[in-house]
């Protein structure tokens, strides 16, 4: 990103540095306009919250040409244990980044998919920010803005 794309952002989410739910949302929405793709947030503490911004992005994408594909994508998001174990429960080697494709989380309906989380804390508690498309999304376009957000949260949460 460059340093005016990062002054933005900072822009976006500084007026919700007080409030945990609004500062996600925010970065969630900001993250799925700027990768143009589906944005999802969760912290730990916030049992069954998730943030989730960018839904339309999906269907710019081939891969999501067919409704059955893209209904099983969205129904994970109606499963708060699914997206728990997707962003909390598989990150073993406690990196601060992942990028995961379908088949190595073993959810049959998430074949066609790239997901790249990056993980933070906010008060002391765990969170993680994500950005879900196709395998073939750019991830060197992707993963730079994914973990400046990251980045960003903690540091305006934690003050």
């Amino acid at each position: 990103m460059s340093l005016v794309d990062e002054v933005k952002a900072k822009e976006e989410v500084w007026g919700a540095r007080d409030d945990v739910d609004e500062l996600m949302d925010e970065a969630t929405h900001a993250l799925a306009t700027r990768t143009r793709s589906l944005a999802v947030a969760a912290l730990k503490d916030k049992k069954d919250k998730f943030w989730q911004a960018g839904h339309s992005y999906i269907f710019d994408n081939p891969e999501f040409a067919e409704m059955a594909v893209c209904q099983s994508l969205f129904s994970i998001f109606d499963e708060f244990d699914k997206m728990d174990r997707l962003f909390f429960g598989m990150n073993e080697s406690a990196s601060p980044l992942e990028v995961l494709f379908g088949e190595e989380i073993g959810w049959p309906e998430l074949m066609p998919v790239g997901i790249v989380a990056t993980h933070f804390t906010v008060k002391g508690k765990p969170g993680a920010l994500g950005v879900i498309g196709p395998a073939r999304s750019n991830y060197g376009t992707v993963i730079p803005i994914l973990r400046y957000y990251g980045n960003l949260i903690q540091e305006v949460a934690n003050g």
